[in-house]
C-alpha cells in the first residue's frame, strides 16, 4: 500500500512481469525433503510377469542421484534422462547413493596342456594303425591321420617319413622334418 501513498501506480506490463518472476521463482526453488522408503534406481517399483522389478507407472516415485523423481508415464528409462520423469524434490539428509554395478569378471580359461606323444612302436608296412596311433621310424615320431593308407602294405608310398606319399597319411610329432633321400 505504500506505493500507493507514494504516487505509484501499477500498469498491466508491471503486474504480468511481477507474475512471472514469481512463477520463475517459485517453479525453481526445491525444498530437500526425506527420501525414506523411495525406491533407488534401479529398483523400479513395479514388476514385470516374472516378478522383476523393470519398470514405473504414472505417479512412481524413485530416486536417483540425491533427487526424488516422479514417472509421467510407463518407463524403464533412468529417472531425469528424459521427459518421462519430473523432479519431485532433492532429497536431503543420508541419500541413499545409486549402487554401481560390479562388473562380473570373465574367467581365464585353464589352458589344456598337450600330451606328449607316446609311440606305439616302430612302422611296419602293413600293420593295422588307427588314426592318431603314433609309430617312430627314422629316428622321428609321426601321427596316423589316415588310418587306410597307414595300414597300407605300400611301405614305398606311405612309410612316414620315407614313403613318396608319408605327408598324406602321417603327420610329423616329434624330431625334425627328414630330408628327402634322393634315389
Amino acid at each position: 500500500m505504500k506505493l500507493k501513498q507514494a504516487g505509484f501506480r501499477p500498469n498491466k506490463t508491471f503486474i504480468a512481469l511481477s507474475l512471472a518472476a514469481t512463477t520463475v521463482i517459485s517453479t525453481n526453488t526445491f525444498a530437500a525433503q526425506s527420501c525414506e522408503g523411495i525406491n533407488v534406481y534401479p529398483d523400479f517399483p513395479q514388476v514385470d510377469w516374472e516378478g522383476n522389478p523393470e519398470h514405473a507407472i504414472l505417479g512412481d516415485v524413485m530416486q536417483f542421484n540425491g533427487n526424488a523423481y516422479s514417472a509421467m508415464w510407463w518407463t524403464k528409462s533412468t529417472p531425469g534422462s528424459d521427459d518421462s520423469w519430473s523432479l519431485k524434490h532433492e532429497c536431503s539428509g543420508d541419500v541413499t547413493p545409486t549402487p554401481t554395478p560390479t562388473p562380473t569378471p570373465t574367467p581365464t580359461p585353464t589352458p589344456t596342456p598337450t600330451p606328449t606323444p607316446t609311440p606305439t612302436g616302430t612302422y611296419v608296412a602293413g600293420t593295422a594303425y588307427a588314426a592318431d596311433d603314433i609309430v617312430s621310424n627314422g629316428g622321428q615320431s609321426y601321427r596316423c591321420d589316415v588310418a587306410g593308407w597307414c595300414s597300407s602294405e605300400s611301405g614305398w608310398a606311405y612309410a612316414p617319413g620315407t614313403g613318396s606319399a608319408w605327408e598324406s597319411a602321417w603327420t610329423l610329432v616329434g624330431g625334425t622334418t627328414p630330408t628327402p633321400t634322393p634315389t
